[in-house]
């Protein structure tokens, strides 16, 4: 297509611009910029006169915004002198003003006035026109027939009569406007004819499109772009792809951007591209895993044609997953605007070393020892139990989530827990252990790049080793004892009752050892028998008939839970007399 350079009508940049002169520089200072290979058109909308005694050239009367005539006219001779300026351009490099294709539509009543040598003889230049020597009849509502046509054929794919095709160039769409004229009722009836004359030159210029990819990643200790880097694993990096259009002439569209990362390297979103300095969020079109790692793919298409010199580029971050060598490449292509099947490409690399990390960069543990307690389960078995608390936690916040935990005692695993989670807390009670034992406990966990279990917590301890318990220690027994007697008048003993009060006591710290069986021997024969119990105080009282002045022999014989005994003994002598 063809971009717009000015607009001299009296509707356009006002009227007071619309003059010969100021046409004349506007067509000067286009032909400055217009290089070998551009396509320039120039298109002349107006009130056109047949040749007079006033006006040998006929011409087109030039108006102000108003709708009045300034007095003065566009003639042919001063058109022609004015597309001088656009030389030919054989030969030429590219960057030299001149051009190869210059079209001139004239759209006016005697048109034909301008088909005339001096203007329709030049090398480079073809000019059309709506209308010979005739008025241009053929009108619609708002603008003429043959401009209707001209526009139609320009749109139109199928008015490209090149193979291949190419674009519909200018004579190709004068045609389409011709056949419009000729159609057109008033047009035939006032014998209005279009015409087109001229040549436009081979272009032999170096003209051609070219693209240059430059693929960079962030340096953070300098802080510049590189093609090389090295990161510790499970770092973030920043990869930047610059692209520019490099040819001469050309400029390129369809631009598609195909980024490699391989397996080490993770997609981490955040795609910027940078057009026009200007920064836009902008993800990959397609995201495949294909072999050896993930491809990215960018079709640009909605990003306007890239002139020679023109550059976008675009920055997205990736994590560093796992340790070596990841060889980053991008390829990069783009058709020609003016020869669509003209492809360009170009390809470039960058490297991230990543380093493997220390496992405490990674996996964070905490282990803590709670609960020791020693204690004789008889008088022969000391016992000792702990607990533990464990915790590991994902040191990259979910990058690398934990997937084992494992907890040894004395180099022995205990227990296991597979996971995917990034904190793991565990509880475990009663690890079993001997009385002043030295335990040594290790907490380890993998991750999602690990490849052995790592060590993340230890603690080491010796349990307590509690003295074996005797009786006096943990068991105590006694006992209280009294005799009631009755006597006559002559004081004879009539008979006594005895009373013992007995006890038995688990004197152990926290009552570990709870009395179990409590016994009574009276003259060493069992008297009372408590059966099977299980109280940390246990108590009772026995009554039983006896003689005055008996002397009675008391044993209790106590005993708790791990077999110790404890016995109280003493006698008891009743009353002989009142």
């Amino acid at each position: 297509g063809y971009t717009s350079a000015g607009n001299l009508g009296p509707s356009g940049a006002g009227g007071s611009q619309t003059s010969p002169t100021n046409i004349g520089q506007a067509i000067a200072d286009l032909a400055a910029q217009a290089k070998c290979g551009d396509h320039v058109l120039i298109y002349i909308c107006g009130h056109g006169s047949k040749t007079s005694s006033k006006k040998p050239e006929g011409g087109i009367s030039i108006y102000n915004s108003s709708g009045s005539k300034t007095g003065d006219v566009l003639t042919p001779s001063a058109l022609a002198n004015m597309l001088g300026d656009f030389d030919a351009c054989d030969g030429q490099e590219c960057d030299t003003p001149g051009c190869c294709h210059v079209s001139v539509v004239i759209e006016s009543c005697y048109a034909g006035n301008f088909n005339m040598p001096g203007l329709n003889d030049q090398e480079n230049i073809v000019v059309s026109g709506s209308s010979t020597d005739t008025p241009a009849q053929g009108i619609y509502p708002g603008g003429g027939v043959y401009t209707a046509g001209f526009v139609s054929g320009l749109q139109d794919p199928g008015a490209d009569t090149d193979d291949p095709p190419d674009g519909v160039d200018p004579a190709e769409a004068h045609d389409s406007a011709d056949a419009a004229v000729q159609s057109h009722p008033r047009s035939k009836k006032a014998n209005q004819q279009s015409w087109s004359e001229g040549d436009w030159c081979d272009c032999v210029c170096p003209c051609s499109p070219d693209i240059d990819v430059e693929k960079w990643v962030w340096y953070d200790p300098f802080e510049i772009w590189a093609d090389e880097i090295e990161v510790p694993q499970g770092q973030l990096v920043t990869f930047r792809l610059d692209i520019e259009s490099t040819g001469t002439c050309r400029d390129i569209l369809d631009l598609e951007i195909i980024d490699f990362l391989p397996d080490c390297l993770d997609y981490a979103n955040e795609a910027i591209l940078y057009y026009n300095e200007i920064p836009y969020y902008r993800p990959p079109d397609d995201i495949d895993q294909a072999a050896g790692g993930l491809q990215l793919t960018w079709n640009l298409a909605d990003i306007g044609p890239l002139a020679p010199g023109e550059k976008i580029a675009i920055e997205y971050l990736a994590y560093a997953e796992y340790p070596g060598p990841n060889i980053n490449e991008v390829l990069v292509s783009a058709h020609c605007s003016y020869n669509y099947a003209n492809i360009v490409t170009d390809q470039d690399t960058a490297t991230v070393w990543v380093q493997e990390a220390p496992p405490e960069d990674l996996l964070g543990g905490y282990l803590a020892v709670t609960n020791v307690e020693s204690f004789w389960s008889d008088p022969h078995t000391c016992e000792s139990f702990f607990d533990v608390y464990v915790e590991v936690q994902d040191l990259t916040g979910g990058t690398y989530p934990v997937t084992y935990v494992g907890l040894y005692v004395n180099g022995v695993l205990y227990d296991s827990w597979d996971t995917a989670d990034i904190i793991v807390e565990r509880y475990v009670p009663d690890i079993p252990a001997d009385c002043g034992e030295t335990i040594d406990v290790e907490l380890v966990a993998m991750n999602l790049v690990s490849v052995d279990p790592v060590a993340v917590g230890t603690a080491s301890f010796t349990t307590p080793s509690p003295p074996p318990p005797g009786e006096q220690d943990v068991l105590s027994v006694g006992f209280e004892a009294y005799a009631e007697c009755t006597f006559n008048q002559l004081e004879e003993c009539l008979g006594c009752t005895a009373t013992i009060s007995l006890r038995a006591e688990d004197k152990s710290p926290g009552d570990m050892y709870p009395v179990t069986n409590v016994v009574l021997k009276l003259d060493g024969v069992e008297a009372y028998n408590s059966g099977l119990i299980s109280e940390s105080f246990f108590a009772d009282e026995y009554a039983f008939p006896a003689s005055c002045g008996q002397t009675i022999q008391i044993e209790i014989i106590a005993m708790n839970l791990i077999g110790l005994e404890a016995i109280a003994a003493d006698s008891i002598t009743t009353p002989s007399h009142p």
